[in-house]
């Protein structure tokens, strides 16, 4: 972007340099600046495109290189013939207190690899030579840069001087693609009203018409008011911070049925999450995850408590309860009661301070065929957008299944980089303990009842059936344990004087809808007509409502319900597996079912299981994340019933 002879006015349309003058006149705007110059004159020009005055008074210059289109990267080397060196070394000359920024829509990781190299070492320069001398790639780079900037590296002053001016530069890459343009769209949000394309194209034009001025907030707010802009602080809307309690609340509570015994079981996986939480240079997506069952949720829940107890913001969301279905922005005004996304929301409230974006069950916008791209779509630009900002951790929960076997979750995940935590079993001694507490006799289970209560589900349902006066025998599957757990809810439900008829007319609704409409919950109203059923169901912990939507407590009471009346027809010859497939919408919501019709199957007619398996395997129109080229839910299955 630099510029006489032919320059100014060259690079009025110039769209990469024209965006990141427009963000720092955000960043001005935001009040972390005190002025921005474009294009200033005399010495202050050579070399620099904008000078930032920081609120301390110091001072940043700031040279863009769009891209090194024979490279894909920069060198040192190529910095040197482009004259960025000597530019920097001129400029920190100048003004002992000054800071150098490079920034270019491609990597200039030699550059950066020394100045990071320079900060790390504290203020001694003579351990940040040895250090890097000790790698001969680094050390090329350094002879190279202080062979550029004419400095020698063996005497004393040269090397303060060359550790100075590193530890004055930066290097910063700043996307030119849709992503670029999505992220510098929702930092725009954050502060003015409108189309926000529309706003950075204002503000890139009128750094342009103000060459060399001295910009102040004042300026900008002004040049935007006068264009029809309305300035936003979301941070002093009105009760925006009582509605982020709410859905603080909102989640705690929906999570409270899965406690065992009504406390928290201390798991590990919550103090590794809080650990990379407030660990400033670990990666800022944290992605948890395990098997069905596992305790996910109640990870979240206790981390929840640990970041109440730390003074850390976060905003908890459950994607199952409150889906995302058209962009970031209608999913925080549309489902969430926000005035914008949730991250543009986070970022302004929370603009200090280090903030947390938890989004639990992520495999459930994956689980309906119906609008499920574009859900996905939705989430993937909130978390992309939450990342964006600096002070912002988004975590993550999923099932192992969906993270490893889902083709767009696994290519989003790998493109990421997030760090991933494995929630396990439950140890013996806290599954004892529970057992034991609850009224039972950890040592008088069998080896196989053992491990399958080191399940955080499977022992809850144990300990609510135990609760319930009732005692679990001969059992040895999640079937069995999810066939006594309903049995003990029924029985509760007599005894609340509920009519059968009506309880089970609002669990067949329930069932019903979700199995037809391929969605995890149903509309409020459709219970309207058992209005007793609905509120003991509720007061039991089966169902919750939230967003004018019922939903089960877990998702696997609903899979176990239709898995239930599945096999009854298929037993009795009115149905079969692969007809109940084949008229479905075959989302992913269908594979858990289909594991666990399997398993009720296996243990009701062993000749209906081997035929089954049979038509499952040899059709053609079962589709891939059900059957697929390696037999995904059948492997699973078959494998666990041969134990």
């Amino acid at each position: 972007m630099s510029v006489v002879a032919g320059g100014r006015a060259d690079k009025l349309g110039n769209r990469y340099e024209g965006r990141w003058v427009a963000y720092k006149l955000i960043r001005l705007l935001a009040g972390e600046l005190s002025s921005v110059q474009l294009e200033a004159i005399g010495d202050d020009e050579k070399g620099v495109d904008i000078w930032l005055t920081h609120l301390s008074g110091i001072r940043e210059a700031h040279q863009c290189k769009r891209k090194n289109r024979m490279e894909g990267k920069w060198g040192i080397g190529e910095l040197a013939r482009r004259s960025v060196l000597s530019d920097l070394v001129r400029q920190l000359r100048r003004e002992v207190t000054a800071l150098f920024t490079f920034v270019s829509a491609h990597p200039a990781p030699e550059l950066r690899e020394l100045v990071e190299s320079a900060r790390a070492s504290g203020s001694d320069h003579e351990n940040f030579f040895r250090s890097i001398l000790e790698v001969k790639t680094h050390a090329d780079n350094l002879k190279l840069f202080c062979q550029s900037i004419g400095v020698d590296q063996t005497q004393e002053s040269g090397r303060q001087d060359v550790f100075g001016f590193l530890n004055r530069t930066h290097v910063h890459l700043f996307e030119d693609s849709r992503a670029g343009d999505a992220m510098l769209h929702s930092i725009a949000r954050c502060h003015v009203g409108g189309n926000p394309a529309a706003v950075i194209e204002t503000l890139a034009n009128f750094a342009q018409e103000r060459l060399g001025q001295f910009l102040v907030i004042d300026d900008v707010r002004r040049h935007l008011v006068d264009r029809g802009f309305k300035l936003v602080d979301i941070s002093g809307i009105p009760n925006i911070a009582s509605r982020l309690e709410q859905l603080r609340n909102e989640f705690k509570y929906s999570l409270q049925h899965s406690l065992i015994l009504a406390t928290q079981i201390q798991r590990p996986e919550t103090d590794t999450v809080l650990s990379l939480i407030k660990d400033s240079v670990a990666t800022r997506l944290i992605v948890l995850h395990g098997r069905a069952g596992d305790g996910k949720s109640t990870v979240l829940l206790r981390l929840a408590e640990q970041l109440d107890n730390a003074g850390i913001p976060y905003l908890p969301l459950r994607l199952d309860r409150r889906p995302p279905s058209v962009s970031a922005e209608r999913y925080g005004i549309d489902q969430c009661g926000l005035p914008e996304s949730p991250a543009v929301v986070l970022r302004s409230v929370y603009r200090e301070k280090r903030a947390v974006l938890i989004l639990d069950q992520l495999d459930a916008i994956r689980w309906t065929a119906a609008h499920g791209v574009a859900r996905w779509e939705a989430c993937r630009e909130l978390i992309d957008q939450a990342l964006g900002f600096p002070n912002i951790v988004v975590v993550v929960a999923c099932r192992s299944f969906d993270l490893l076997d889902d083709q767009q979750i696994r290519v989003w995940h790998t493109s990421q980089k997030g760090e991933l935590i494995v929630v396990g079993e439950l140890p013996d001694i806290a599954v004892s303990t529970a057992v034991n507490a609850a009224g039972g006799n950890y040592e008088a289970l069998n080896g196989r009842q053992k491990i399958l209560l080191r399940s955080a589900l499977h022992l809850s349902l144990w300990v609510q059936i135990q609760s319930s006066g009732n005692s679990a025998v001969n059992w040895n599957t999640q079937a069995d344990l999810m066939r006594e757990y309903w049995k003990s809810r029924y029985q509760a439900l007599d005894e609340a004087g509920v009519p059968s008829e009506q309880y089970r007319a609002a669990v067949d609704t329930l069932v019903t809808t979700m199995d037809h409409r391929g969605e995890p919950s149903i509309p409020t109203q459709l219970l309207d007509s058992y209005p007793k059923a609905n509120a003991i169901l509720k007061s039991l912990g089966v169902i919750f409502e939230s967003n004018g939507r019922l939903v089960f407590a877990h998702q696997s009471y609903f899979e176990y319900l239709l898995a239930r009346r599945l096999t009854e027809q298929v037993t009795l010859g009115r149905q079969t597996v692969l007809g109940w497939l084949l008229s479905s919408d075959q989302s992913l919501l269908r594979r858990e079912q289909l594991r666990l019709l399997l398993t009720l199957l296996h243990d009701e007619s062993s000749v209906q299981f081997i035929q089954s398996i049979r038509d499952i395997l040899f059709s053609n129109d079962v589709r891939f994340h059900l059957r697929g080229p390696d037999k995904t839910v059948l492997r699973h299955e078959i494998c666990a019933l041969a134990v």
